[in-house]
């Protein structure tokens, strides 16, 4: 669907890649929104994978990995950014969007003395990604705007880049509206899901420590643990705790996964172990086919903007075992709970729909480009 908001608007877009990710997707949702209005797109991306978010080919895409010429961190971002300036400068877009920490420093400083609107977003934890003072003041004097995706990542800022902000939550790929899970059906097996990658920021070994805390008791429930493996350690840690438990053969490891969601769709209880989050893509498309939720209430904020505990979902603290487990376990046990959670939170379908979210963004860069 196409609103024509942007319709002959250049656009030049920032992000490290399109692979795999959150950020990713949602820079993919909005390119797409892009074109379909007539905008022209231009996308400027660094690392060299594989794309797991395939742009239309009306989108001018341009790579600027010079990975090779130094090994040194600081002389590569030196090097990026000024191949920036050099891009930005060349086809003078109407705007400029950038996603993610290290981009939207690399723009804040490519574009100094520039009077190109330079509208970024903060897509991961603040504290992980924006300790740097100095670093932090550049986006903060050069942004123009800034979209964030929780009340709580934007409170980490200064006043003078919250005022020029906008929250805007993520939007939900239109093929979960399509479905919906069916709690009412007995079954043999109640399938756990999570999905994510194996990174310590997951924390699924917390996952899997809370099932193993109530497995002896419920022989009926399985846990089923989507995502890649980012090669941190966290896959070996997994790994080793299923070898070693009496209840292993109930833990699935599944690996990436590109049929989410109808796999989703097999699943009765979704539990999110994180550590921090921005918006968790895969939290909201669990809520969105109607699945009742568990997550820790993490920074910054993500899970707790759309989880009400116990109306929609639960919300357990971080780290504690026997809160996570008593929340599996009570879902476990009762059927009606998990059809009220699961009812309760398809109602965040309201917030989510891609046009709708689309629509926010593109208001808000046209009221910085005028």
């Amino acid at each position: 669907m196409s609103d024509g908001l942007l319709k002959n608007k250049r656009i030049l877009c920032h992000i490290n890649n399109m692979g795999r990710g959150g950020a990713e997707r949602v820079m993919s949702v909005l390119i797409d929104s892009m074109i379909n209005d007539g905008a022209e797109v231009i996308l400027v991306t660094l690392d060299r994978v594989k794309d797991e978010y395939v742009v239309d080919e009306k989108v001018k895409r341009i790579e600027i990995d010079d990975r090779g010429k130094y090994s040194n961190g600081l002389s590569r971002f030196v090097l990026r950014t000024k191949n920036l300036r050099k891009i930005i400068n060349y086809h003078k877009p109407d705007l400029v969007l950038s996603f993610c920490s290290k981009e939207n420093f690399r723009c804040s400083i490519a574009m100094r003395w520039m009077r190109i609107p330079l509208l970024i977003s903060v897509r991961n934890n603040p504290p992980e990604h924006y300790s740097s003072k100095i670093l932090t003041k550049s986006i903060t004097d050069r942004a123009d705007g800034c979209v964030f995706q929780s009340q709580d990542a934007k409170e980490y800022f200064s006043e003078k880049l919250q005022n020029k902000s906008r929250i805007i939550i993520n939007p939900v790929d239109k093929r979960y509206f399509d479905v919906k899970a069916d709690n009412s059906e007995d079954k043999a097996e109640i399938r756990i899901v999570t999905a994510g990658r194996l990174h310590r920021a997951k924390n699924q070994i917390h996952l899997i420590n809370s099932f193993l805390r109530i497995a002896s008791d419920h022989t009926n429930i399985g846990l089923y643990i989507y995502g890649n493996d980012d090669h941190d350690g966290s896959s070996d840690i997994m790994k080793e705790a299923i070898a070693t438990s009496e209840f292993g053969n109930r833990i699935h490891l599944m690996g990436a996964c590109s049929t989410w969601p109808t796999e989703i769709l097999k699943s009765d209880i979704f539990v999110m172990s994180s550590i921090f989050e921005g918006m968790p893509n895969a939290l909201l498309e669990a809520m969105v086919v109607g699945l009742p939720v568990i997550s820790t209430d993490c920074p910054c904020g993500g899970p707790a903007a759309v989880i009400e505990d116990g109306v929609n979902g639960r919300l357990v603290p971080m780290y504690e075992v026997e809160p996570l487990a008593e929340a599996m376990k009570e879902l476990t046990e009762d059927k009606q709970l998990r059809i009220k959670f699961g009812q309760n939170a398809t109602k965040v379908r309201e917030l989510v729909d891609t046009n709708t979210v689309c629509r926010q963004w593109k208001e808000y860069m046209l009221s910085l480009m005028k």
